[in-house]
């Protein structure tokens, strides 16, 4: 069976794809590391829930922001179906074929 060579747009924009989803996948980092930090601070200095609350609460819809992007933007640029929980070493669409290397 011979394998057909990549269609150079869909690798070009699948390289697209990964580098941007590498941007969506380190920004969930912020929020996270806010939320921690946060937890920490009004435990140790008594910060009031007037503030943590609401910083808790944005940084959650910013976590669930990063997810919906992230599925919008992690798809087969031939076939537009989601690529799955894989990130490294995707080198093919699992639903159309369609080789990115």
């Amino acid at each position: 069976m011979t394998v057909p060579s990549p269609d150079r747009r869909v690798v070009a924009e699948f390289q697209k794809r990964r580098t941007r989803q590498i941007f969506i996948s380190l920004s969930a980092l912020v929020p996270l590391a806010l939320m921690i930090g946060m937890g920490g601070l009004a435990e140790a200095k008594g910060i009031s829930a007037n503030v943590t609350v609401p910083v808790m609460i944005l940084c959650f819809a910013a976590i669930i922001a990063v997810l919906v992007l992230s599925f919008i933007n992690w798809r087969c640029p031939a076939c537009n179906r989601y690529l799955g929980k894989r990130f490294f070493g995707v080198r093919f669409c699992d639903k159309c074929g369609a080789r990115f290397e």
